[in-house]
């Protein structure tokens, strides 16, 4: 009788021990997912490292057409052409990041090159032949180095040259031969200087740990509570083990799995290790780094002498012609970047940007102009540009953004000095959405639509700049498309974009 009585005791003694852990346990996941979900990207700070990435495109493209069409009158017109052209671009690319130093190097190589053959036979048969070689070399170099605390000195060489070639012979019966040649050599020098304060760090490995450490926690596979050292010390490791290169994308995928997998397990991170938790480990280490996240803050100022040379000969039948230009450029002004990682599915980005420079242009045509024409250019540029990135899971980005530019050209043309300028002024604004779907870890749908409005003044009558290349009067490279003469301009283009593409790593 007293067993009797101590035994539902004893049960509800355990069953009270069981609810209490059930609720421990429902109490444990609940805190290690909410800290996950609250983790702060801006806190990881990324380990010394190194990476290179070498990438290869090659484009081969090749068209025939023939055309026999009978006439009345016994008359037949027979024609055909050929047509081939080759490219081949290469891409190099290496980063590096320490305390110190940061750096990152990208040269870019692109060859392309066509050929086209066409005749035609009717009462007047001709032939035709045209080539085009077409090689152009882009490096550009980041050497940011920091002095003590968050002050740095950054030196930034940029380095653009294009050259291009284009020939055309033409035979017919009734007409004189016409022959054509034309060669440009186009070269563009920029070195930056900067000194600043403040630093960014990339953060797409403590993103990608987060990625994997959620999946398995869904899974309820997590064997203990997770801190942030925890994920700090995971996104180290993945840091360091992708610093490593292979040739073979297998091995190199197979080497970092188990490197993952052995750090999860030895460290009793995982509870099991089962088909679904290797599965979903697989997932997130292919698509978990995707999108490109950063943080922090910087600001400076920015010195940037640049110079500009292109040559332009054209041979014909009846007269050669020769156009020189030859163009220094001096910018001066600040610089403001912010990266801030919201929380794990959002992304603010805004850059601020004023400078004020001059452009000196020294153009000779050896036919229109034997005389050599001087511009003197000044000119003040302030852009406002600002993105938001939305990333709801490893497959799908969203990111919209928006930017203001407003530049004002001064008109400093002294016509006693033979010295020519063109005013200017204007606003443009650009609204984009961008919509990215990776079918594979290569292979994306992409979808881009802008909204661009531009408005442009000009209060110059002068032509002295219309065959300069206007890309290089905007400090950041990009296009400023200038008018002549005394009038206004309003227009607003709308671009819709979908596009497939395919990456080699």
């Amino acid at each position: 009788m007293y067993n009797n009585c101590i035994n539902p005791l004893k049960q509800m003694h355990m069953k009270r021990k069981t609810i209490g852990a059930l609720l421990c346990g429902f109490l444990f996941i609940g805190q290690s997912f909410g800290q996950l979900n609250e983790f702060d990207l801006a806190k990881y700070k990324f380990p010394d490292y190194k990476r290179k990435a070498l990438d290869f495109n090659f484009n081969l493209n090749a068209q025939n057409n023939y055309l026999k069409n009978t006439i009345e009158n016994s008359l037949y017109e027979k024609r055909n052409s050929t047509y081939l052209s080759n490219s081949l671009y290469a891409n190099y690319q290496s980063i590096t990041n320490s305390q110190k130093f940061q750096q990152s190097l990208s040269a870019t190589l692109n060859l392309s090159l066509s050929k086209t053959h066409g005749d035609r036979e009717i009462l007047d048969p001709s032939e035709t032949n045209a080539f085009s070689f077409s090689p152009s070399l882009y490096l550009n170099s980041v050497n940011r180095m920091y002095l003590k605390n968050l002050e740095f000195f950054e030196v930034n060489p940029n380095f653009i040259y294009r050259y291009s070639y284009y020939t055309y012979n033409s035979e017919q019966e009734s007409l004189p031969d016409n022959e054509y040649d034309h060669n440009n050599d186009e070269i563009f020098i920029k070195l930056s200087f900067k000194f600043g304060f403040g630093r960014i760090e990339p953060v797409s490995d403590a993103r990608q740990a987060i990625y994997i450490l959620e999946g398995l926690q869904k899974q309820k596979n997590i064997a203990k509570e997770l801190t942030n050292k925890d994920v700090f010390e995971f996104a180290h490791l993945i840091s360091k083990i992708k610093n490593k290169r292979y040739f073979d994308a297998r091995l190199r995928k197979i080497y970092e799995l188990e490197t993952i997998a052995n750090y999860l397990d030895s460290n009793h991170i995982v509870s099991e290790s089962n088909i679904k938790y290797f599965t979903t480990l697989a997932d997130f280490w292919d698509y978990g780094d995707r999108v490109y996240r950063s943080s922090g803050t910087r600001i400076a100022f920015v010195l940037m002498p640049g110079y500009y040379l292109n040559d332009d000969k054209t041979d014909s039948n009846e007269e050669s012609e020769e156009n020189k230009i030859r163009s220094a450029q001096l910018y001066t002004g600040l610089e403001f970047k912010y990266e801030k990682p919201i929380d794990l599915k959002w992304q603010n980005s805004i850059d601020i940007s004023s400078y004020y420079g001059c452009v000196n242009v020294k153009q000779t045509n050896t036919i229109d102009d034997p005389l050599e024409k001087i511009s003197d250019i000044p000119n003040l540029q302030v852009k406002f540009a600002q993105s938001i990135g939305f990333y709801p899971n490893t497959r799908t980005d969203l990111t919209f953004s928006y930017s203001f530019l407003y530049y004002q050209f001064f008109d400093k043309t002294d016509s006693t000095q033979d010295i020519y300028g063109i005013g200017n002024n204007g606003i443009e604004g650009l609204a984009q959405l961008a919509v990215n779907y990776y079918i594979s870890p290569q292979f994306k749908v992409n979808f881009i639509y802008s909204l661009d409005y531009r408005k442009r003044s000009s209060d110059s009558s002068t032509n002295a700049i219309y065959d300069y290349n206007y890309n290089l009067f905007l400090a950041d490279n990009n296009y400023l498309n200038l008018i002549n003469g005394d009038r206004d301009l309003k227009e607003i283009n709308q671009t819709l974009k979908i596009s497939l593409l395919y990456s080699l790593f």
